[in-house]
């Protein structure tokens, strides 16, 4: 494991250079909104952005931004979180997740969401990573899975939602993921987060009623299920 440092960093200049070294290469274009934009959003006070750096060098290994108070207090959504490419594997990740737990609890968060590539459905790419390999890094983790047709709203202007993606959670408070908590608690959130990008449709419908009714699974059980 790499010895790395994680501190949130508010200036300009760090944000903008964490978009162009870890973010940009990390992500397509419809998962990843224009850096002016991303400077903007990243500039308020409900998300936190966190960096990591190497503990001796200082070199830039990765980052993890978190959006507190998306529609609900109880839940935060892990937006991005990368390694540099050729980090992987190294701990960074792992080290960045821990990371964003912490903010989202003590930003007052029972659970902190993550969008994530269906792997049956995106094929793994040097640039992007493997979806499988990703899905394995949050089982060993402990999150669970939400079983809704989970999409990612479109994040600006002319992009296209991302869809054929999975919903995970880090359950931050014991019974958080009880379908008593969850579900009020998902719909609230997902009211306000995809119109606020994306507006309302029949696919947005839809994912509203599947929250309604969502149920929990340990991704490490789904995975095994699944044969991985």
């Amino acid at each position: 494991m790499r010895p790395c440092t994680i501190e949130p960093v508010t200036s300009l200049e760090e944000r903008a250079s964490l978009f162009d070294a870890v973010l940009s290469p990390s992500f397509g274009p419809e998962e990843l909104p224009p850096r002016d934009r991303f400077l903007a959003w990243t500039s308020g006070d409900d998300l936190e952005v966190l960096l990591a750096t190497d503990a001796e060098t200082g070199e830039t290994l990765g980052c993890a931004v978190v959006a507190l108070g998306q529609g609900t207090d109880v839940m935060a959504l892990l937006a991005w979180l990368a390694v540099r490419p050729g980090e992987r594997g190294s701990g960074t990740g792992g080290a960045l997740l821990d990371a964003a737990i912490d903010a989202a609890r003590a930003g007052g968060a029972h659970l902190l969401l993550a969008e994530v590539e269906d792997p049956r459905k995106h094929a793994a790419s040097a640039d992007h990573g493997n979806p499988w390999r990703r899905l394995g890094f949050y089982a060993r983790h402990g999150l669970v899975i939400l079983d809704v047709p989970y999409f990612q709203p479109a994040i600006a202007p002319g992009q296209e939602r991302v869809r054929d993606m999975l919903l995970l959670a880090a359950v931050l408070r014991d019974g958080a993921d009880s379908p008593t908590v969850l579900r009020p608690a998902l719909v609230t959130f997902l009211e306000a987060y995809v119109p606020r990008l994306d507006g309302t449709d029949p696919e947005h419908d839809a994912l509203l009623a599947a929250a309604a009714e969502v149920t929990a699974e340990p991704l490490a059980d789904a995975l095994e299920r699944a044969g991985h």
